[in-house]
């Protein structure tokens, strides 16, 4: 059964319940730096991401669904609950590879690179 406050949430009919303590904690939560790893298949790019002490994998068909999808990963991996997500990615930069890193992604014919990323701050929370 679909949750009725979080479909309002998701088609924008209503804001989450998001607190500044329980906002700085999941910020906090996330790792400061991480390194990717990546190959390139006939049809995905797959990563595997270090953070911290922990390691895990993900993969995507282009450049811009595999850095959504290292988002994703890191997210799931730390354990932020859903109303917080859209805020953590609104108030940080995503972890992304720099502009040269990210050409080589975007290169099919680069068929592997790594990358590392930090957590920046861009937006504090009222």
């Amino acid at each position: 059964m679909i949750n009725f406050n979080k479909l309002l949430i998701k088609i924008g009919l209503r804001k989450p319940d998001i607190n500044r303590e329980s906002f700085e904690a999941y910020f906090h939560k996330l790792p400061n730096n991480i390194q990717v790893s990546w190959s390139r298949d006939d049809k995905f790019i797959i990563g595997h991401i270090k953070a911290e002490e922990k390691e895990f994998m993900t993969q995507g068909y282009n450049a811009d669904e595999f850095i959504e999808m290292v988002n994703d990963a890191v997210i799931a991996v730390y354990d932020i609950p859903e109303d917080y997500i859209d805020v953590l990615r609104w108030s940080k930069k995503t972890y992304s590879p720099d502009p040269e890193q990210r050409k080589l992604l975007e290169d099919a014919n680069v068929r592997s690179g790594n990358f590392g990323s930090k957590k920046e701050r861009v937006l504090q929370l009222a």
